[in-house]
């Protein structure tokens, strides 16, 4: 995630670092032992995959009545 108007070689960029990072022996054992799995998607399958979760998120919050106390 970057503030909206980062330049995609920017973008592009962090991401190719971020992926290498979390898929390091090292990183990855302690994302699993946490519960996590590491990705390293690109920026656009990223994009596409927070649109999807945010959809989800919110039908289930408005099919159930959910909210924060």
């Amino acid at each position: 995630v970057a503030a909206k108007g980062t330049p995609p070689d920017i973008v592009n960029r962090i991401s190719v670092t971020i992926s290498k990072v979390v898929r390091s022996p090292d990183i990855t054992t302690k994302l699993l032992a946490e519960g996590g799995e590491a990705v390293g998607s690109t920026p656009q399958q990223f994009m596409q995959f927070l649109e999807t979760e945010t959809q989800r998120w919110r039908k289930l919050v408005k099919d159930t009545g959910a909210t924060l106390d």
